[in-house]
């Protein structure tokens, strides 16, 4: 068996994909075929900015059964346009798309502590209010967090995931 501080030696630097709760992402592929005419960062920033308006809008089970896959959808989907990675079969994840993500939980443990996040947030619209700033900022061309030194698009990916952990699993 591999201790721990053997297994941190291999792993040093490199993302840390086990911060990342993936089954919040599970239906990631059913929306993928709906939103490939936002082929351009610029129209799935927008696509992603107008759902996530429609989510803090509205309190019926549309938000649950449809925007909010589709808002997971569509920052998978901008880190694929971002890196370049094709999109190919939409019913397996291609993980180079939450790298950037893992990078930005990685971080957050040492700001916070790890799984912070799963306890929940006073109310949807901090973490919405922190998904439109790294939005905005991307759409300025500020590709990089100022505070974190990590790509906007990474902290956006974590904020959709705080926002359906929020919405469905955290008991108000």
């Amino acid at each position: 068996m591999v201790n721990q501080k053997e297994a941190d030696r291999y792993n040093d630097g490199k993302p840390q994909f086990s911060l990342i709760s993936f089954s919040m992402f599970k239906d990631v592929y059913l929306y993928l075929k709906h939103i490939q005419h936002d082929n351009t960062e610029e129209k799935c920033l927008i696509s992603l900015l107008d759902t996530l308006t429609k989510i803090c809008e509205s309190e019926d089970e549309v938000v649950y059964e449809v925007l909010l896959p589709k808002l997971q959808a569509l920052s998978y989907y901008l880190s694929l346009i971002y890196k370049r990675i094709p999109l190919f079969d939409t019913k397996l994840l291609d993980l180079r798309a939450f790298e950037d993500m893992a990078k930005v939980l990685e971080y957050g443990t040492e700001k916070y502590s790890r799984d912070n996040w799963k306890k929940g947030y006073d109310n949807k619209f901090s973490t919405a209010d922190s998904l439109y700033r790294h939005a905005r900022q991307l759409i300025i061309g500020e590709t990089h967090d100022e505070e974190s030194g990590l790509h906007h698009i990474g902290h956006i990916m974590c904020n959709v995931m705080f926002l359906t952990n929020d919405l469905l699993y955290v008991n108000r």
